[in-house]
């Protein structure tokens, strides 16, 4: 987009890039050639006075529905484009406030809490190019798709190549998900309302922008208007000529005619998609930066994709703050107890009958040995995903604090959780619980509320 805010008067009337003149000097020279040879012919014919009603009747009043034609399609042209602008500011303000809303309302700095913050601003980078992608109909160039390689793991790059178009419905909808991952960490409960929001105008955006970039002037409007423009232009000679005193002078008074009237059209021409990639297109890629610069202020470093990826670098009981698939491996212990079979903690949890079994079991279970293996396992998991010091032992109020918080939720209990973290604020500082201390607490102020 051309910034001409440095120029004077002659800089901006001699320009040339940019301009509508370096798209249409072809059309505006055609019509002097035409007008060049009507003049020729009609000075050769002295005058050739049979078309005198032409001039005077026919090409005179087309100049009606042709101006009318001109100046309703520019004018539609410029409401999309600033349209489009302002659909553009919508999608950076929403990513802004996505930042914020992770950063302010989202309690703990523990590196779980941190990677799920540094991998919203992953997919907010990965929903920008697919936005551009999208509103300038790459999604199908495997060159221009290899650019979200860069920041999606291969099973994310899988699932988007799969769907083949549209990539920014898929991507935002990774996106609320990492943000419902913050559910039991928020500083109060309408935190999440907030952040869905602002997920939701990165969704309203993208389709305001979508909806500009692939919905063209309707068909018959630019036939017509194409019709009248270029037969006006190419038979002005006709009826310029018939004026001897201005015969001759009709051919650089064409090339002028030509300058405004294809000028005024390639004006809409190019408003109409503001999207593109020519000078006067909107710089979708400037606004990307300001997007993910929200991020890196708030957030910090994103997240690399093969952090994520199996085996490289992802959490040890899967993906952060609930995600995925987390397993207890056969041999391993936790308070003593030792399985002989992995168990899918998230499977447990996604079943129908988990809220039942953990109510009938938290209203006869004091100790850690008294429940069902499937749910010591889930109790495992989330205690070893909090001790945050990795040292077995539960001994910081913010490791008890999140471990109470993500496992109320885990465990259906979320409506109990303010009566919960109130037992939690009544704890003695400098306490120190193994596994097995800490859930026989856990089932007793699970008893009382």
């Amino acid at each position: 987009m051309i910034d001409y805010s440095d120029r004077g008067v002659c800089g901006l009337i001699f320009s040339w890039t940019g301009s509508t003149l370096s798209r249409t000097w072809p059309e505006c020279i055609l019509s002097m050639i035409f007008t060049a040879i009507f003049v020729a012919v009609i000075d050769l014919m002295d005058g050739w006075t049979v078309m005198d009603w032409y001039s005077k009747m026919g090409h005179d009043l087309l100049i009606l529905p042709l101006a009318f034609l001109l100046v309703y399609r520019t004018g539609m042209a410029y409401n999309r484009f600033f349209e489009g602008r302002g659909q553009v500011g919508k999608m950076v303000l929403s990513a802004r406030e996505l930042a914020r809303g992770i950063t302010t309302y989202v309690k703990g700095d523990d590196p779980i809490t941190k990677q799920n913050q540094a991998n919203v601003a992953r997919l907010v980078r990965a929903y920008t190019i697919a936005l551009r992608l999208s509103l300038r109909k790459m999604e199908s160039n495997p060159e221009s798709v290899k650019e979200l390689e860069a920041v999606l793991t291969k099973a994310e790059m899988a699932k988007i190549t799969a769907v083949k178009k549209n990539f920014v419905l898929v991507i935002v909808k990774w996106i609320g998900d990492e943000v419902m991952k913050f559910k039991g960490q928020l500083l109060f409960d309408r935190a999440t309302d907030f952040m869905e929001k602002s997920v939701s105008d990165l969704m309203l955006a993208w389709m305001g922008m979508h909806k500009l970039a692939t919905t063209p002037m309707p068909f018959p409007y630019v036939q017509m208007l194409y019709f009248l423009l270029y037969g006006w232009m190419y038979t002005i000679g006709t009826a310029m000529s018939m004026k001897a005193e201005i015969r001759y002078k009709a051919i650089p008074a064409a090339g002028l005619l030509g300058f405004a009237l294809f000028g005024i059209n390639a004006i809409g021409q190019e408003l109409e998609d503001p999207f593109g990639e020519e000078i006067n297109d909107l710089p979708l890629e400037f606004f990307e930066g300001a997007a993910n610069a929200g991020f890196k202020v708030m957030v910090g470093q994103e997240l690399k994709p093969e952090v994520l990826e199996p085996g490289v670098g992802a959490p040890p009981m899967g993906r952060a703050m609930g995600g995925g698939s987390a397993q207890q491996q056969p041999g391993q212990s936790f308070g003593g107890i030792t399985r002989s079979a992995p168990i899918d903690v998230q499977a447990v949890i996604n079943d129908p009958g988990f809220e039942a079994k953990v109510k009938a079991e938290v209203k006869t279970a004091t100790q850690l040995n008294q429940l069902s293996p499937e749910l010591q396992v889930v109790f495992q998991s989330y205690f070893d995903r909090y001790d945050l010091n990795a040292n077995q032992i539960l001994d910081n109020p913010k490791e008890l604090t999140q471990l109470v918080t993500n496992l109320a939720f885990a465990l259906k209990l979320g409506p109990a959780l303010t009566k919960l973290l109130e037992q939690v604020d009544l704890v003695e500082p400098g306490f120190s619980w193994p596994s097995e201390i800490f859930v026989a607490w856990f089932l007793k102020q699970a008893k009382t509320i």
